[in-house]
């Protein structure tokens, strides 16, 4: 006969295995399904292929820079993303390896790249490139506005020079 379930003298239970190695150990497929909450098979479950190169985990954790939140990780190679939700509800976070809060969607609907506390609808902490037109619309008031090719025409005027401009 073939041993189908081990339960070791650690209280720990295989299945698919002789030495589970934590409480429920299960190798081979797994399928979790009805109308049970998944929090009901406790505070992570995690599913790996080939050892830990790839790796898919759901948990809640209060130890990362965002405070307390649930999150989903994967995770190949031992390269990880995390996509995390705070407790409070508000917002959505992500995480790629090396770099936490990589990007931030916060409760007022703000994003923040590299930015933990984005303040205005898109928040960039660091250079951007945009490849496409970007539009200015608003007349620019302080020292570090940018401003469209049109402002700068029409207070420029027809001066040839920057001596022209700032003579006037």
């Amino acid at each position: 006969a073939v041993e189908a379930m081990r339960i070791h003298e650690n209280g720990n239970v295989g299945i698919g295995t002789t030495s589970p190695e934590v409480k429920l150990d299960v190798r081979g497929q797994l399928l979790v399904a009805g109308d049970t909450p998944v929090a009901r098979i406790g505070s992570t479950l995690e599913v790996y292929r080939n050892g830990s190169t790839a790796e898919l985990s759901i948990h809640q954790d209060d130890s990362g820079s965002s405070g307390a939140f649930s999150q989903l990780r994967f995770r190949n190679g031992g390269n990880d993303t995390y996509l995390k939700v705070p407790t409070s509800g508000n917002g959505l976070i992500i995480d790629v390896e090396g770099k936490a809060d990589a990007f931030v969607i916060n409760g007022a609907g703000n994003v923040g790249i590299g930015t933990t506390s984005p303040t205005v609808a898109l928040d960039v902490a660091g250079a951007g490139k945009f490849t496409g037109q970007v539009t200015i619309p608003a007349t620019p008031s302080a020292s570090t506005d940018a401003a469209s090719k049109g402002y700068v025409d029409a207070q420029v005027g027809s001066a040839d020079t920057l001596q022209e401009v700032t003579d006037n």
